[in-house]
Formats: C-alpha cells, structure tokens, sequence
C-alpha cells in the first residue's frame, strides 16, 4: 500500500531517539556470537506439554474484547511475563521505535528464562531495522531461542510477490491464550504518540489458541516464508569481522565500523530497556509495599484526626503519581501479572464465556490467496448467519467493495431487509490516500448511500488545539479497527474481531485472520460498539451525496470534505483518473 513508504520514513526516525537511551553494558568483547537456533518445521510440530499452562481453561473460550490502548499493552506484556514454553508472533509491523524496543526486551527476558520465541513478519512492511533484529537474535543472554522469519520477500522476477502480503497480527502464548486484532507494534497504537488509532483486539483463552496455533506453524514452514537474511548483519559476517586477526580484511572494514557498532548500540538500547523494566518492578513493588504500610498504620489508629487523614490521603496521592510517572517511562505496564482475564472480569460481565466454538477464518497457510480464501469463507458464513431484519454494524478504516460485496450487500438489503451502518475515516481522518481514493468511488461510497447504507465518516483532527488535546489524552485521530456486529432478531450477536479491511486487499491479496464470536451475556461485550460508534458520530458526520441542500446550503459532509488538505484531494483525483485507463485495475490493488 501507499503508506507503507511512510510507515518505513516514520520507523526510522523513530528509531533515532532511542539510540539516545540510557547506555547498556554490552561491550564489543561481550558479544559472544552463537549461531541461531535451529530451525523447528512443521514436520516436527508437537503439541506442548500440559504443564505450560497453569490454570487451562476447560470447555468454551473465555474471552475478552479490548479497546483501550493502554489496556491493549499491558494484556500483551501480561501473556509475554506469564509464558512458559512458547510465545508465536505474527505482525504486518513491528516498527523500530519505543514501545518496540520495550516489547523486544520483555522477549528477551522471556527467552532468557527458556521460553521459545518465533517471530513471523511481513517481508516488505515490518519496519524493523536489521541491526535490531540481529541485536535480538544473537542478543547475549537470549540468543538460542529466539528466531525471526520473514513472509514473502520480493523477486523482482516474482509479480505474485509484489502484493501478497501478511496482515495477520496476533500472538499465540502456550498453546492457549491468543490475543489477536488490528493493532500493529509501533507507538502509535498504544496512545504513545498524537495522531493515533482507534483500535480493538479480542483475547482468548482456551482450544482456540491450539487451533492458532497449527495455522502458525503451516504458515511459519511454507513456501512462502524465508529465514531474515540479515546482510551484513548476519552471524557468519559479523562472527568472522570481529575477531583480531581479520580487522585489516578490506572485505570487513565497512562491518567492523558500521554494521557491528549498530548491533551493539541496539543491545544497550534493548539492555537499557530491559534495565528499565527491572529497575521498576523493583520501585513499584516498594510503592505497594509503603501504600500497604500506610493503610495499615491508619486502620490501626482508631478515631485519626483530621491532619493524620489528610496527611495519609497526600501521601498516598503522592505514591499514586509516582507509580503512574515509572510506569510512563517504560511504556509497560509491569504492575499486574496476573491473567490478562479475572474472576472480577467475568463476574462483572467484563469478560465473555464464548457460547460454542469461536470460528477463525483464514487463508489455508500452505496454499497461494485465492478465491476460495478468507473472503468466500465469510461470505459463506454470513449468508448462514444473517437473519431476515438483522442489524449489521460494520468498523473499518477503508471501504472500497468488489462486484462480490457489492451483490452480498444487495442481496441482504433486499431480500432480508438488513439494515447495514457503516463506520469509516473520512479523507482528513485516513492515513491512506491510496484507499480512500477509491472509496470516493461510485463503486462504494456512491453504491452505499444510494443503497441506503448509513455512512458516517470519522473527522480526525485539523487545528493546533485539537492535535494538542489529541496528544495530551491519547485520543485516537484515525479509525484503525476492523470490527462488525451482527444483531439478529432475538438472538445472541455476533461479533467479528480481526485484520480483515472491507476492501479488495483484504479480499484478493494479504493474508487475514478473522474471529467471530458468539456470546450469551453480551450487553457488555457489545456496550463497546455503542460506545464506538457514538463517539464517531459526535466526532464525525453522515456522509451523504448532494454536495448542497434544496435551500443551496452546504451539507456537512461538503464541508468537511473542502477541510481536506489540497494535496490530498488532488492525488486523489489523480489516481482515479490513471484507474480509468487501467481498465479498474488500479482500483482493485486499493
């Protein structure tokens, strides 16, 4: 896509200010280079051993719906400092940046302690630098268990190559808990940075991570996938540049004064960051402690007086404040390891008890996308399951439908008299010109109004002040989730959780996982599109077509639209334009 160009710009940079961090202790001489570990196929898959999993969940899934980003975190760090056996990692994009760093050193430490780690990522979009991956590979105090693949890397000779790319985003910890949805590994969807996303991951416990689990490893020995080629960075390169005798090779000068000093500035950065994670599971744990002490010592006063209330109440405030500032410093929340699901959760409806199987739709691993994939298997899906009346609710950043939607679409209106809503980024809102282009087409958004589909579109933010409020909350600006909801006339809802986007990439070229769940005690479970989509239309507006009213007023949607910056609008217009001499085809890579 087009924004992968300036994802990759953005990761950079990004990485520059954590080459800033506190210095580690890794010395060239203490980069004891081993080779990486061997490579585990499919041939050899076996089930894990009972004993990974302390308190596995018997019977349906227990679930949970995540929205807040800084919940989305600390539920990712919780199943990282809880595994035992094995951590599975599939990403569009890690990035280069903080928040990465941190979730590096929590491997690291994972890894360190035994756990086995295998990182999926897509070839062409993960934005990780190598040197941080080579740094996390041959990293001194993890290096024989952790191990980085790449899926389909470019042949320039390979046009099957250019578009197919992973999406899938999901970690699977132990064979039981998954925690899969849209959230990429970057600061930007952790409210770590203005200009974020508005997100939402599903986590499960129970049979369901199995079943992720076998699609992992079908995925991470196919055809499809190579070992990272670290050039340059590899361990033969960098194991026969550092030693004394070759440091005159004119083959090695360029890898003893680059490549080898990025690899060790980026373990002292992994170092400082794991420093950090440690230094604060210390400090915290004496905030609890002296916060314990001072609740005792005032239960043991029996009549206090006003002052020793209110001097328990400051310095109580005070602990709080400085609990919150570590916490913000490290990016991760290490307060809570406990699971990612409590008693609590589910007594408060927090929490969901799945009613039967979750269904996970994806493209079968070991096999090329095609038209019996991801797309044909929820299509087939939803015409079984959506009821004549149904209420259909549907989140996605970029709308640009094909003949097959568009008929499914139809079909539901007309003959089941569905109504459908849909939730989008307007042309300020989205991070990708190249999609939203062609959802101002007459083939999605003109189709949708004109079949009668409510459109709202979100606004983002333009001026100073809203970006500054932006960045001072961790409000999101852009529209990232890909979620649905399915209400049935009396019964249990449906919801759909993923990677999938409403538009032809997801169809016809990247790799997707999709759940649908279930539920029984919903109300909670779907509060959160309620919310949502609340908070899109107070924050947005119906888009219509008429760009004025009968009165010769401009409609919302006009105005809002002429916001869009001109550069904007003009590259819009062009690649529309240059889709028309392609026949539609520029249209259907959107």
């Amino acid at each position: 896509m087009m924004k992968t160009g300036f994802n990759i710009i953005a990761a950079v940079l990004g990485s520059l200010s954590l080459l800033t961090a506190t210095p580690g202790v890794a010395k060239f001489e203490d980069l004891y280079l081993l080779p990486p570990a061997p490579v585990t196929s499919a041939a050899e898959f076996l089930e894990l051993d009972v004993a990974c999993v302390d308190d596995p969940v018997v019977g349906p899934e227990r679930g949970k719906i995540i929205i807040d980003n800084r919940e989305a975190l600390r539920a990712r760090w919780m199943m990282i400092d809880n595994a035992k056996c094995e951590i599975l990692i599939e990403y569009y994009t890690v990035a280069s940046d903080r928040i990465s760093i941190a979730g590096l050193a929590a491997l690291i430490e994972a890894a360190n302690r035994g756990v086995r780690i295998k990182i999926l990522l897509d070839a062409v979009t993960h934005q990780i630098k190598d040197a941080l991956a080579a740094a996390t590979i041959y990293h001194p105090r993890a290096r024989q268990n952790i191990e980085i693949r790449l899926f389909n890397p470019i042949g320039l000779l390979n046009p099957a190559t250019w578009l197919a790319r992973l999406h899938d985003k999901a970690i699977i910890v132990d064979g039981h808990e998954v925690i899969l949805g849209g959230r990429n590994i970057s600061n930007k969807y952790y409210g770590l940075a203005a200009g974020g996303f508005m997100d939402a991951d599903l986590y499960l416990e129970g049979s369901f991570g199995g079943h992720a689990r076998r699609y992992f490893y079908g995925l991470w020995d196919s055809d499809f996938v190579s070992p990272h080629r670290l050039t340059g960075y590899n361990y033969d390169t960098v194991e026969f540049c550092r030693q004394d005798d070759f440091r005159f090779d004119d083959g090695c000068q360029h890898v003893r004064s680059t490549k080898i000093p990025q690899i060790l500035k980026y373990i002292e950065a992994l170092n400082a960051a794991t420093a950090k994670l440690e230094l604060a599971r210390s400090d915290l744990g004496k905030i609890a402690t002296e916060r314990n002490r001072l609740t005792r010592e005032l239960q043991s006063r029996k009549n206090p007086s006003d002052e020793e209330v209110e001097h328990f109440i400051e310095r109580d405030e005070y602990l709080v404040a400085q609990a919150r500032a570590i916490k913000e410093t490290i990016a991760l929340d290490v307060t809570d390891t406990r699971a990612v699901i409590t008693a609590e959760d589910l007594e408060r409806n927090r929490a969901f008890v799945a009613n039967g199987p979750v269904n996970l739709f994806y493209d079968a691993p070991g096999e090329e996308k095609s038209g019996e994939g991801v797309a044909t298997a929820l299509r087939s899906f939803l015409e079984n399951r959506i009821r004549d009346g149904a209420v259909v609710t549907v989140i996605s950043p970029y709308v640009v439908l094909g003949s097959r939607a568009r008929e499914l679409i139809t079909y539901f209106i007309e003959e089941r008299k569905v109504t459908f809503r849909f939730y989008t980024n307007s042309s300020v809102s989205s991070d990708n010109v190249f999609a939203q282009a062609f959802y101002r087409h007459a083939l999605s958004k003109d189709f949708m109004i004109e079949s009668g589909i409510e459109v709202f579109e979100f606004k983002g933010y333009r001026s100073k002040a809203e970006e500054a409020y932006f960045e001072a909350t961790g409000q999101a600006t852009t529209i990232h989730m890909k979620a649905a909801l399915v209400e049935n006339p009396g019964e249990p809802p449906l919801i759909f959780i993923g990677t999938f986007n409403v538009d032809l990439r997801s169809a016809h070229y990247n790799r997707e996982l999709i759940a649908v769940i279930d539920v029984d005690a919903s109300e909670n479970q779907v509060k959160f599109f309620r919310d949502l989509t609340n908070l899109i239309e107070k924050h947005g507006y119906r888009a219509g077509l008429e760009t004025h009213d009968a009165a010769g007023n401009m409609n919302e949607w006009y105005e809002e639209y002429l916001k869009t910056p001109a550069w904007k609008r003009i590259l819009m217009k062009v690649l529309r334009g240059i889709n028309v001499f392609t026949g539609d085809w520029l249209r259907r890579q959107a």
